[in-house]
């Protein structure tokens, strides 16, 4: 079935009752290159060879009770469900997404579900797969997801609204060659709870929050251009992984601890501590890119001296004086309101002298600080 353009809406069941094509049985390919089309009728086979592929870059969503016993392939564009368990098909084989250098999305429209089938980045090419939780309520994925055996390395972009919440609880793991990465895009908030995950590919945060409840510490890179890298765990990141911060983005420790590889700032970032016991070390960063950075500490809960549960520091005092005249604290707890330089006390950060002018270089880091009052006022009044 095909469609190009315009609204396409099947009301009607299709029944599934091909031979065996050429290289394996298709049953049903969904196809086009624009639009969105709708088949709400059920979807049923005879025949464990019948599967349901979607292709082309245009939208089609399923609604109906489908039992059809094939595989389903979401080779490009999106394939749009209320249900996994009602609307793709009785096998419980994994779901496989992305064909040559396409990217097929699944998208979840329902209002919450516990779904047990994995996923598989399958293109022997550079093609992707992704995830949309675009309903509402929780997604929860306790399928492992993996790639294809391939030299090419894929990655796993989740995406979503504000809406509904995506968590996997299974285990995001390389298949072979193939090194998986993960992307977490959008406006929504994804968690990886999976206590076995073993991508070594990057990690990449371009919008909404994407949480870490379990190690991820093999992957070889976190990379924070927007959005928000919120911690659910202790020791997260692998000690040698490069962290990069871009403008606009946080990292936020929720009290959790952790030791990380290089830091570069490219922006104006936070790092939010905000429990009270959060120890933060990052390695010695003195030659990693800070180009117009400016790295704003909040949740600060320390000791000027040192030593507190809560704490921050570098390996080897590992900042330039360049570097360190970009950190400041936001109205560290037992201090006066306002931004405060930073100094070494042996490895570890400290605020320093109160900015009583902040100039143009702090007006990003004011204005978190305006924000980290707001919490906190907020807080006291709930």
């Amino acid at each position: 079935m095909s469609s190009n353009a315009g609204t396409l809406d099947i009301q009607g069941d299709v029944f599934l009752d091909g031979g065996a094509a050429a290289g394996g049985g298709f049953g049903l390919v969904l196809t086009g290159n624009g639009g969105v089309s709708t088949i709400s009728g059920d979807i049923s086979s005879v025949g464990d060879n019948q599967n349901l592929i979607k292709t082309g870059s245009s939208t089609w969503n399923l609604s109906g009770t489908n039992t059809y016993a094939g595989i389903t392939r979401v080779d490009d564009g999106v394939l749009g469900v209320s249900s996994v368990a009602a609307n793709l098909g009785s096998s419980s084989d994994p779901v496989n997404l992305g064909e040559g250098s396409a990217t097929g999305t699944l998208r979840h429209l329902g209002s919450g579900e516990t779904v047990t089938r994995g996923f598989v980045l399958r293109s022997n090419s550079t093609g992707g797969g992704g995830i949309e939780q675009a309903g509402t309520g929780e997604l929860i994925i306790t399928g492992n997801i993996t790639s294809n055996n391939s030299s090419s390395g894929k990655t796993l972009t989740l995406s979503g609204s504000t809406a509904g919440t995506g968590e996997i609880s299974g285990n995001i793991s390389n298949s072979g060659n193939s090194a998986t990465s993960v992307t977490k895009s959008g406006t929504g908030i994804w968690k990886l709870s999976g206590t076995g995950n073993t991508y070594t590919g990057a990690t990449t945060v371009s919008g909404g929050t994407l949480i870490a409840a379990s190690s991820l510490n093999t992957s070889t890179s976190l990379s924070v251009t927007g959005g928000t890298f919120a911690y659910g765990a202790n020791d997260v990141v692998g000690n040698a992984v490069p962290v990069t911060v871009g403008a606009g983005a946080v990292i936020r420790m929720n009290g959790f601890s952790d030791a990380l590889g290089v830091l570069a700032v490219t922006g104006s970032v936070e790092l939010a501590l905000g429990g009270g016991n959060s120890v933060v070390t990052f390695g010695d960063s003195s030659s990693a890119d800070w180009t117009d950075g400016i790295l704003s500490i909040t949740g600060w809960s320390g000791l000027a001296a040192g030593g507190g549960d809560e704490r921050v520091s570098f390996t080897n005092q590992g900042l330039t004086t360049d570097q360190r005249g970009r950190v400041f604290f936001v109205n560290p707890d037992g201090f006066a309101a306002g931004t405060y330089d930073a100094v070494f006390v042996g490895n570890e950060l400290v605020p320093g002298n109160l900015i009583p002018e902040p100039s143009a270089m702090l007006l990003a880091a004011a204005g978190l600080g305006a924000l980290t009052l707001r919490r906190k006022r907020s807080t006291r009044n709930a």
